[in-house]
């Protein structure tokens, strides 16, 4: 099962994208968080299942189109599935098949130290050369997350909303953390999106920092 969580523009407040989330409906309705059943997936269903959201998520968009609605999209895609050979062609002729421009995909990694850093900025740069957009997800203040984002060619940013957990009790760590990485963002002129965004406080506290997206339910 699928949902989509709008990631917007502070300023004007214009929806940027939408990310598409998966989630598993058991048997009696109730909704099963991905950290639970994605550890228990191998890398050939995860790439099963990157496959199956990205088809849903483009027929959907498709419909919107038809609509006017004309949003673009963003969608998790595991970080095994760099060492697919036949990721970037699959995802260019997707796109193709459901008539939709490139730039208005982004692909979201999560950090991997799995993976050697080479291989990764090679593919990252093939799915790059489609078009699509290719973003960091969920970047917390850690060395080894700083040292990826400086080697690695991504376009967009996402700060983890962990960092804004406990912006009520500690605020001022908290937006010290956000602060450092919109600055990092700045300096490498990538887009920089505060996830985990819920009210209006914590939205006007980013857009104080300089924060321009911000994305939450």
């Amino acid at each position: 099962r699928g949902c989509v969580q709008p990631c917007v523009n502070l300023r004007p407040g214009a929806c940027l994208e939408v990310e598409a989330l998966g989630r598993w409906q058991d048997e009696t309705g109730a909704i099963i968080s991905p950290a639970i059943f994605l550890p228990l997936l191998g890398r050939n269903e995860l790439d099963r299942l990157f496959h199956l959201g990205l088809e849903q998520v483009l027929s959907r968009v498709r419909e919107w189109d038809a609509e006017g609605l004309g949003v673009s999209l963003a969608i998790n895609m595991p970080p095994t599935y760099l060492l697919n050979a036949e990721g970037p062609r699959w995802v260019g002729d997707t796109l193709k098949a459901y008539g939709m421009s490139p730039h208005r995909l982004t692909i979201e990694l999560l950090e991997t130290q799995s993976i050697d850093p080479a291989l990764q900025s090679a593919v990252i740069q093939r799915f790059k050369a489609l078009g699509v957009r290719v973003a960091i997800d969920d970047l917390g203040p850690g060395y080894s997350s700083l040292l990826r984002l400086s080697s690695l060619p991504f376009d967009i940013i996402k700060i983890d909303q962990g960092l804004l957990t406990h912006i009520r009790k500690t605020p001022l760590q908290a937006l010290s953390m956000v602060k450092s990485v919109l600055d990092m963002g700045a300096d490498f002129r990538d887009i920089v999106v505060a996830e985990g965004l819920e009210d209006a406080e914590v939205i006007e506290a980013i857009r104080h920092l300089g924060g321009n997206y911000g994305q939450g339910y």
